[in-house]
């Protein structure tokens, strides 16, 4: 298990251009209608965006870890974890070809499959071009955006990274088992 983690990090933080064909099955349909659109993601107008990356939902009926509280995990089926998704039509062919890749790098070595999102899916992430570059941590109920503005976030390693957060994984430098595998160097950490 201990390989896979590394891998996905690795993915996530390295530049890595997996060479992954585009093939018609992960294309989506250009035409705008209520079975080819899917509803936009609950607006949360009061989430914050903390560590640069992860967006925090409203917390005032949530414990502090939401997979703990509710359960974050994509569900599996079978071997796969299916996980539907959208991209707003805002982005160019080529910057969807980068978007694409990205989802598609995780079938080299991963479990994970990303899938158009069609009528009837619940659970989907929608990739829009908002502010930044950021997602939640995990699965949200009834869709979730993914940010990744056209200004500096299309990038393959970028598209993975926030990828991964809605996949579930925190930064790891957040993670409340830290302290058994780190030591901080409060002297080294500048004031402010």
């Amino acid at each position: 298990m201990s390989a896979v983690v590394f891998l996905l990090l690795f993915l996530a933080i390295a530049d890595v251009s997996v060479s992954v064909p585009i093939d018609n099955e992960y294309n989506i349909d250009e035409s705008v209608g209520d079975s080819k659109t899917p509803p936009r993601p609950k607006a949360d107008f009061e989430t914050a965006v903390l560590y640069d990356d992860i967006a925090k939902p409203k917390t005032l009926s949530r414990n502090a870890d939401p997979c703990t509280a509710k359960g974050c995990k994509w569900p599996k089926s079978g071997s796969y974890v299916y996980v539907p998704y959208f991209i707003s039509e805002s982005y160019s062919q080529k910057e969807r070809s980068i978007i694409i890749r990205g989802l598609q790098s995780f079938n080299v070595s991963t479990c994970i499959r990303f899938v158009p999102w069609k009528c009837g899916d619940r659970d989907f992430i929608y990739i829009e071009n908002k502010d930044g570059c950021w997602s939640y941590v995990g699965r949200q109920d009834g869709g979730q955006y993914i940010s990744l503005n056209k200004g500096g976030c299309l990038h393959q390693s970028v598209v993975q990274h926030e990828v991964l957060h809605a996949l579930g994984f925190n930064h790891e430098q957040v993670r409340s088992d830290r302290d058994t595998y780190v030591r901080i160097l409060f002297e080294n950490i500048l004031p402010g």
